[in-house]
């Protein structure tokens, strides 16, 4: 019988082996290569933006309807933290006086009392004007 003409009934299989540890911290390297180098591309813009400057400028572009304020930074503000939420009672609670001051015409109505313990039911601004004179004398 000739074997050339006759199919084998058993299948090539090959075990998978480590490859050894110089060939994979190569290609480990070559793909962090790569991975870095698609990376960097990214910044490419930027870069030469900035080499081509008069000046560099490294603060973000934040667009022409964006604008960073203090008020907008502000209103995203929201306490986490025991601190936070008691400094925030403590601006709320300063906020609501500053709002009774307005509609009092400048008089500060002090809270849970008669007066400011020196037989004062009410402060004025001319009052703290005077008193703040009479504070510049004493030193």
């Amino acid at each position: 019988p000739s074997t050339t003409s006759t199919q084998t009934n058993y299948d090539l299989t090959t075990t998978a082996a480590s490859a050894s540890r110089i060939v994979s911290e190569r290609a480990r390297r070559t793909v962090n290569y790569e991975h870095q180098s698609s990376e960097l591309k990214n910044w490419n813009s930027s870069v030469s933006q900035n080499r081509n400057a008069e000046t560099p400028d490294f603060h973000p572009k934040l667009g022409k309807n964006l604008q960073l304020s203090q008020s907008a930074l502000v209103g995203k503000f929201n306490p986490e933290s025991t601190f936070e939420k008691e400094a925030a009672a403590a601006l709320e609670k300063e906020e609501t006086r500053l709002e009774a001051l307005e509609t009092n015409n400048g008089q500060i109505l002090e809270e849970g009392s008669d007066g400011d313990g020196l037989g004062h039911a009410t402060t004025t601004e001319q009052h703290m004007r005077k008193r703040r004179g009479e504070l510049a004398k004493i030193r």
